[in-house]
């Protein structure tokens, strides 16, 4: 009696609890490879008890879709390792990873029609194979070699890595500092630096399954340093860079302002700005115009200074931004926009003479009513509102 209740309590234990094998762990001895390493997966499993259940499959996936031990792979070693009393052990070996390796590996184990799983990612990496600077859709070929840019130009700068897996995360360097964070994530890019507000850039990103690509549109007055582009497929990876050297072209001096202004009549110290760039240095500047009554010229020189005719009704003055940049401001005392006079700007250095004419123009008159029109008008509303509505008021 003891004995068949005993063995009905075994039954009734063994039913509920599960004392078959189970996965105990699934691991890797690299998660991030690179091209050409070894990958090792181990799924280590317990062994069922002597009176658990004693049927059990383990199998090999990638991407739930190749079954290793079907495929016939030169590649792949697929070997089990029984010498633990408690535990089993297959093992996994990659040879040679290749960057179709990448993917999501699964350790199963089918025992009683039921499926259990462990999962572990593999990322194979590679470094871009080629990185590009493109001015203009024109390739910069890497060296020392300056490139020729006009100042106030806009240019295109596009910097371009190939061959990387996963998608390369580019930077872009000048004068030492970061200018731009690439987020692959989302697509997008950050301006991180704008070199005290005198590079212009603007920095929308592309990506494609070829390509990673930062594509920069930017002005170049300011440019006064080499200009890198690196990528790299983490933070830890070596990459590949390649430099771009801007130098302004020398020339005669390139003004920037508007051909037309426009002013109220009798305008209070009312001023014309005009930006000039002059490589090699500026030697000389002026300002002369014909106001109708008489020719008038002054002289830009010293820089900063500020010069003016003998009734100080015109003053000019020339300040230096930097050895390339300059700001030519001719500020008049009193305007006459009936005149339409032509203001001209005259910049000169070893390369040529150039001037700027700017024609002012009027605005227009802006009139306000005197105080005793504007309380006899008030009045005069008045006694029409009195008269059509008597009853009303």
């Amino acid at each position: 009696m003891f004995g068949k209740t005993l063995l009905l309590l075994s039954h009734l234990l063994f039913a509920v609890v599960d004392i078959g094998a189970e996965i105990i762990s699934f691991r890797a001895n690299k998660t991030v490879l690179k091209q050409g390493d070894e990958a090792v997966l181990i799924c280590e499993f317990s062994k069922p008890l002597p009176f658990g259940t004693k049927y059990h499959i383990i199998k090999f996936y990638r991407n739930q879709s190749l079954r290793f031990d079907e495929e016939e792979i030169d590649r792949f070693d697929l070997e089990t390792e029984d010498t633990d009393p408690v535990a089993t052990r297959m093992k996994l070996t990659i040879k040679n990873v290749e960057l179709g390796d990448s993917g999501n590996y699964s350790c199963s184990l089918m025992q009683n029609h039921v499926t259990t799983y462990r999962f572990q990612y593999l990322a194979v990496e590679d470094e871009p194979d080629t990185i590009q600077f493109f001015l203009n859709d024109r390739e910069i070929v890497n060296g020392s070699a300056p490139v020729k840019l006009r100042p106030n130009d806009a240019y295109r700068l596009r910097c371009e890595t190939t061959g990387s897996n996963p998608r390369a995360n580019i930077s872009i360097m000048y004068g030492g500092l970061n200018l731009v964070l690439t987020n692959v994530s989302n697509s997008s890019a950050i301006l991180r630096y704008d070199r005290a507000g005198n590079l212009p850039f603007l920095v929308p990103v592309e990506y494609n399954t070829t390509a990673t690509v930062d594509r920069w549109v930017f002005t170049a007055d300011t440019l006064s340093s080499a200009l890198t582009c690196s990528a790299k497929v983490n933070i830890n990876a070596s990459g590949i860079s390649t430099s771009f050297y801007p130098e302004i072209e020398d020339g005669a001096p390139l003004f920037v302002c508007n051909d037309t202004v426009y002013a109220l009549s009798n305008q209070k110290d009312f001023s014309i700005n005009c930006t000039l760039y002059s490589k090699p240095t500026l030697s000389k500047a002026r300002f002369f115009f014909n106001t109708g009554k008489a020719n008038l010229s002054i002289e830009g020189y010293p820089w900063g200074q500020e010069t003016s005719t003998a009734d100080r009704s015109y003053r000019g003055i020339v300040k230096v931004v930097n050895d390339l940049k300059f700001i030519m401001t001719l500020t008049i005392s009193s305007t006459d926009t009936k005149a339409n006079i032509k203001f001209n700007f005259e910049a000169e250095n070893d390369r040529g003479i150039t001037i700027h004419s700017v024609t002012l123009m009027d605005k227009g008159m802006v009139s306000f009513a005197s105080p005793a029109k504007s309380s006899l008008k008030t009045l005069m509303l008045a006694a029409v509102l009195v008269l059509a509505f008597p009853r009303h008021l």
